[in-house]
């Protein structure tokens, strides 16, 4: 596996194009963890720094078609890829707010019941004593 590209960057389209690649490899090609781990036959999806140094989520094959061996590499930048996992989190966290508030409250609603029969209980020993 050469890490030279085989499909235009667009973040890079300058040094990482498949024609950028071919004319100076020293610029154009990727050495990056998935690269490596994919030429040693390993597929896995982690978070990485991709050849521009930014943290992105990175899934990766080798694969081998008609006696060519390929590395084909899918990459999301960590920010997109777990927004999700932040809005739910967020929504968690509201969610436990509003249970805790409703629990609080009908925890004050439980105790001032049981406190007005005690209240009550007590005036009725204590008209009961007087008499």
């Amino acid at each position: 596996m050469d890490g030279k590209m085989r499909s235009d960057s667009y973040l890079d389209p300058e040094n990482h194009s498949v024609l950028a690649s071919f004319r100076n490899p020293k610029e154009g090609s990727v050495d990056t963890v998935v690269v490596q781990e994919a030429s040693k036959g390993i597929a896995n999806t982690k978070m990485i720094e991709n050849y521009k140094g930014n943290s992105v989520l990175s899934s990766y094959s080798p694969l081998e078609y008609k006696g060519l061996k390929w590395i084909v590499v899918a990459e999301m930048a960590e920010d997109e890829a777990l927004a999700s996992v932040h809005k739910l989190n967020y929504v968690i966290l509201a969610l436990c707010l509003i249970i805790a508030v409703a629990i609080a409250f009908i925890a004050l609603w439980f105790a001032r019941s049981i406190l007005a029969l005690w209240v009550q209980s007590l005036k009725k020993c204590s008209l009961s004593q007087k008499k």
